[in-house]
């Protein structure tokens, strides 16, 4: 049964989605730099050798923030638009999928679900990395050296890899703690203490991701914003989960929802 609140939420998903393709399609009129492409190089790059980075990074900075002065608007919609785009087909599916963030959301159905979640998330940083790393390496974003665009896919990699295995263990160990499903936003009455410190306990890196979240929205920083959001669900779904499990293994009482 579609609410009042689920009307404006989905509205306002169709909005976020139709403004980002807008800002994609008009961004076409600009070309990628305000100078010609082969100029970049003269006016920018030329500063500095390939490889004097640790020997000179103040002048490496300097060089990247010239670089930045010489985008079109074209940058700036182009990403923009691909962040609104991201964010509200990953809150669009979510929602459809469990409701969130709206009151009667759930967990996921099963645990194993967690982990596919997280790994689904982690894993989609890898080919979005590497799609953007091309994309900037196409916009003169970099030194023109070889090396550039295969140490950033290499990072990547790595790091997905090194991410997957720690957060893994983690939510293994929060799970054998969690009793899943759960509603999202229960709460305890019963033992307000501990749905208290619970709530305290996820909300602080929850807050550090919503932060993160909406930089990475500001700044156009696509590749982030999908694994952004599952990851906020996901420690919300192991506050739920932990908040659940006390309250049945104490007996049963009345679901609060917020």
């Amino acid at each position: 049964m579609k609410t009042p609140l689920t009307k404006i939420y989905v509205a306002v998903l169709a909005v976020m989605l139709a403004t980002g393709f807008a800002l994609l399609a008009w961004s076409i009129r600009y070309p990628w730099n305000t100078v010609p492409d082969e100029e970049i190089y003269n006016r920018v790059f030329a500063k500095v050798a390939r490889d004097d980075y640790e020997q000179n990074r103040e002048q490496w900075k300097q060089c990247y923030q010239e670089r930045e002065k010489l985008y079109s608007p074209r940058k700036r919609m182009n990403d923009g638009g691909l962040a609104l785009i991201a964010f509200a087909a990953i809150l669009g599916c979510l929602f459809a999928a469990t409701r969130f963030p709206l009151p009667g959301a759930r967990t996921p159905l099963k645990k194993w679900k967690v982990f596919a979640l997280f790994l689904g998330a982690i894993g989609s940083q890898f080919p979005l990395c590497c799609f953007f790393l091309i994309m900037e390496q196409n916009r003169f974003a970099y030194h023109p050296s070889r090396d550039t665009i295969i140490l950033g896919m290499i990072s990547s990699f790595i790091g997905c890899i090194a991410t997957s295995l720690v957060g893994s263990l983690i939510f293994g160990v929060i799970l054998a703690f969690a009793k899943l499903p759960a509603p999202l936003w229960v709460w305890s009455s019963r033992h307000k203490y501990v749905s208290l410190f619970v709530t305290i306990l996820f909300g602080i890196p929850v807050a550090f991701f919503v932060f993160l979240l909406s930089d990475t929205l500001w700044n156009g920083e696509f590749p982030s914003v999908i694994c952004l959001v599952i990851l906020i669900y996901l420690l919300l779904s192991m506050r739920a989960g932990i908040i659940e499990k006390r309250r049945v293994e104490k007996g049963s009482e009345k679901r609060l929802n917020t």
